[in-house]
């Protein structure tokens, strides 16, 4: 499976730490140089400014933009390929998956990550392995550090952007409709910034501190104010229609595994 690692031209240590990491699992990856935030242009920041229930930062939309260079690429592919967060960390037994899942069909994402909050799944799954299972995912609200995303994906959340503008990059995956997704369990990657939760030790968990902090952000005014009212009472309503085939619960993780 091709792997695209998205990252800061200018995140050494992290380069160095993803290098190491696939090395030593035999993945053979490339590197996606990640849009900084002091490319964002002031046309770009009010184009964006209404898009989403608070106005985003440069961080943001940076972020965003960069999953959808990633996106455009497997779009015009025919394969799925494995998309990273540079900050992601991957499980030791990672290889007895990536085969098996370039094979599902009537996916359009997979997530491999958890982070530490409840998802809506399906209550039964597909057996991919012994130890693992693949679910349908409902809603999610875990990052996008870890999925492996389809043509059919890329395209969807390409034109889902073409009709609603843009949100930080798991939210907008989150919020597509029209996305066939799934989750893994026991979950294969995690955030370095969320190792100590699940209490794994790593050398490299200094380099897991987010560069989008939450306690910055702009909430907006009284407009954001009524958008968030509006799309939570959506989520609501949402939420009440899949809880009647889904199951609200963590998703496994294997510390031993990272």
């Amino acid at each position: 499976m091709e792997i695209i690692v998205i990252s800061l031209l200018s995140a050494e240590d992290r380069r160095t730490f993803q290098k190491e990491q696939l090395g030593s699992l035999n993945l053979k990856f490339r590197f996606l140089n990640a849009i900084p935030k002091d490319l964002v242009s002031l046309e770009t920041i009010r184009k964006h400014y209404y898009d989403w229930d608070r106005p985003l930062s440069k961080n943001e939309i940076a972020c965003f933009q960069s999953h959808d260079l990633a996106w455009n690429i497997v779009m015009n592919d025919d394969k799925p390929y494995l998309i990273l967060e540079d900050d992601a960390l991957l499980s030791k037994k990672i290889n007895s998956i990536l085969p098996i899942l370039s094979k599902i069909e009537n996916y359009d994402l997979i997530n491999l990550e958890n982070r530490g909050r409840k998802k809506f799944l399906s209550k039964s799954g597909i057996e991919i392995n012994s130890e693992t299972v693949l679910y349908k995912l409902f809603q999610d609200r875990t990052g996008a550090a870890a999925y492996i995303l389809w043509p059919s994906g890329a395209r969807k959340l390409i034109d889902y952007t073409k009709n609603n503008g843009i949100s930080i990059a798991d939210a907008h995956i989150t919020s597509c409709p029209q996305l066939k997704t799934g989750q893994i369990e026991p979950a294969y990657a995690l955030q370095l910034d969320h190792c100590s939760f699940y209490g794994i030790s790593n050398m490299h968990i200094h380099l897991g501190k987010s560069s989008v902090s939450k306690t910055k952000n702009n909430k907006g005014g009284i407009y954001f104010r009524l958008k968030r009212v509006s799309s939570q009472i959506v989520l609501g309503i949402k939420i009440l229609y899949i809880s009647m085939f889904s199951k609200r619960r963590f998703i496994r993780l294997n510390p031993e595994d990272f």
